[in-house]
């Protein structure tokens, strides 16, 4: 009896947590002991992750980056926006790849490790399905005050995916600038 009772209490616990409302409370002859509440939500907890943490482990198995030399010459840096919620003003910044620039007065610098046009990750780590900016990606850290606050991925037509996280700026990436001719 303990044994089905588990599985279904850990169903019931992770169909409450999702719909917001309390689980119902176990009918008549249930066992309704703590260990095996204790266990159901143990159980829950262990098959969930948080974003973070997911996000880390997925940047940390696939981070080398594979790029043709003409796809490398083909753009020239990125330019980011920089939003300031306590001003309700925005701020455009063109950073050559491989630099780092202060982002104005917000006691940020941004540096560029990569710019990728059209961004996939695979087993063999990441590279560019095409020269075209059709998923446009920049590898950068992000320092606040001298003191890394962010090192990873900026996405243009995805800015939600993997923000950069701060109480006041949002940087987001606009676009790659390509090379002048």
């Amino acid at each position: 009896m303990k044994r089905t009772l588990i599985p279904f209490m850990a169903l019931a616990l992770a169909v409450a947590g999702c719909s917001g409302k309390k689980a119902a409370e176990p009918g008549p002859g249930a066992a309704t002991t703590e260990t095996a509440k204790t266990a159901a939500e143990s159980q829950v907890a262990s098959h969930e992750m948080p974003k973070d943490q997911m996000h880390s482990q997925a940047m940390a198995m696939n981070r080398e980056i594979h790029l043709d030399d003409s796809v490398r010459a083909a753009w020239s840096g990125i330019r980011v926006k920089v939003e300031d919620a306590k001003s309700d003003s925005s701020q455009s910044y063109d950073i050559p790849i491989g630099a780092t620039q202060a982002l104005g007065d917000t006691g940020l610098t941004l540096q560029v490790k990569a710019f990728v046009p059209d961004f996939t990750m695979g087993s063999d780590g990441i590279t560019t399905r095409s020269a075209q900016p059709n998923n446009p990606g920049a590898e950068v850290v992000i320092t606040e005050k001298g003191k890394p606050d962010f090192d990873g991925w900026l996405f243009s037509k995805m800015p939600d995916i993997h923000p950069f996280s701060h109480e006041r700026y949002r940087v987001t990436l606009v676009a790659g600038i390509p090379t002048a001719k």
